[in-house]
């Protein structure tokens, strides 16, 4: 049984991979949705939500 089967079952198939960085598969009320992700180090996250002024109460 693959990973796909295992976490999300109700999402029938395995949804098809994408070869674009920064793409990823969301299951929201059993079906797959193609989303985009940000990807990056701890350090270009501590940056931009410094820039940002994001977190900030």
């Amino acid at each position: 049984m693959g990973t796909w089967q295992r976490l999300v079952p109700i999402a029938g198939p395995v949804a098809k991979g994408r070869a674009h960085p920064g793409r990823a598969h969301v299951v929201k009320d059993g079906t797959a949705h193609l989303v985009r992700v940000l990807r990056m180090t701890d350090a270009e996250a501590v940056d931009r939500l410094t820039a940002t002024g994001a977190g900030t109460a």
